[in-house]
């Protein structure tokens, strides 16, 4: 496989995780963490967030049902149409910089896992909006490591 045709999949130590992770964080990107239960995945981010100073919103999407994210639906009588309450959970103010930890992806239903990826790859879902500065952090807890 050629350098070019890498989609940045490796291997990696805690201390080497906690400097790539930080390094996506500053370029805005989202980190896909994969590995087994009680490495410390869900330690470096809190770590991660402390050294920042970042809120670290930790949510477990095994947990959530897809109106979780997106927001539930109820008439407006003042418009005269359906609008969406933004969820509770995740951030409005746009200038927060908290860290969105989205643990268990791998265990969340499907419905819930395709909302999950609309928010860390289009930063919205919905007419909920998160264009502010954001870090996606994605979790899957497997039985091996991806390499």
């Amino acid at each position: 496989m050629s350098k070019s045709a890498d989609i940045s999949v490796r291997q990696v130590g805690p201390k080497s995780a906690k400097r790539s992770i930080a390094k996506a964080i500053q370029k805005r990107r989202p980190v896909f963490l994969w590995g087994p239960p009680g490495i410390g995945k869900s330690d470096i981010v809190k770590q991660i967030g402390e050294d920042a100073g970042r809120e670290v919103i930790d949510v477990r999407l095994a947990l959530w049902e897809p109106t979780d994210i997106k927001g539930i639906p109820y008439y407006n009588s003042d418009l005269g149409t359906m609008v969406w309450a933004p969820p509770a959970e995740l951030p409005t103010d746009p200038t927060s910089t908290a860290i969105i930890f989205l643990d268990e992806l791998n265990s969340a239903p499907p419905a819930v896992q395709a909302a999950a990826y609309q928010l860390i790859l289009n930063r919205r879902v919905g007419t909920y909006n998160c264009q502010m500065v954001l870090t996606w952090l994605p979790l899957v807890t497997a039985k091996a490591i991806v390499v």
